[in-house]
């Protein structure tokens, strides 16, 4: 589908709770849910294309319009799944090396996910990606993005999985590896800055409960 198409039929079922169809004007769980199945089919192709840009407005939309605020429904976590996975391919593939404006896309994911997303009502996979996803984010060969030009979209994903510290405390696993790439960079002190209220606070408060 021409994404200029679906962009103009997303934010209509978004924003009116229809979507263009003969005798469908109601908004009801059945819409979400058809919605969400050709929603699922546009990402993959999108992903097949390797179109990050479009998956990058597509989030937008998404984001701007609160569309994960309703009630949740399985077909949420197969999107939110498939978006994080092209989130994380764009660092794999070093895309975002090539071009700056696709760390959109990591950058309004976390941004939906830090306002709309209870991980507990998703999949276990949902936050194992959102993890990866934040270890690539943290990874040093990726960090001199922020560290040559101040890039505005690597910030704010930085400053997205600042403000998680506690989400990630939930799996101490996880939280001390995600730690010991930011302690570095507090070691550095040449990159971002970690305010201590947040990851510094949360590793010291789960030591001690450890002890």
């Amino acid at each position: 589908m021409d994404f200029q198409k679906y962009q103009i039929w997303i934010k209509q079922f978004l924003r009116e709770g229809k979507v263009i169809s003969p005798g469908v004007t109601e908004y009801s769980e059945e819409i979400i849910k058809q919605n969400s199945q050709i929603l699922i089919q546009i990402i993959r192709q999108h992903a097949e294309n390797k179109e990050y840009q479009s998956l990058a407005n597509l989030a937008e939309l998404l984001r701007g319009e609160c569309f994960f605020c309703n009630d949740y429904i399985e077909e949420w976590g197969i999107i939110l799944e498939m978006m994080l996975l092209q989130a994380i391919v764009v660092f794999d593939n070093e895309e975002v090396f090539r071009d700056h404006d696709i760390l959109w896309l990591p950058h309004t994911l976390y941004d939906l996910i830090f306002h709309q997303i209870s991980f507990d009502e998703y999949p276990p996979s949902c936050f194992e990606l959102y993890f990866k996803l934040s270890k690539r984010v943290l990874y040093p060969g990726f960090m001199r993005l922020y560290e040559s030009d101040k890039n505005g979209s690597y910030s704010q994903c930085l400053y997205f999985i600042e403000g998680a510290s506690r989400s990630f405390a939930m799996q101490p696993e996880k939280f001390l590896e995600l730690w010991a790439l930011i302690e570095s960079q507090i070691k550095k002190d040449n990159g971002y800055y970690w305010l201590d209220e947040y990851w510094p606070t949360t590793y010291k408060e789960l030591i001690n409960s450890a002890k």
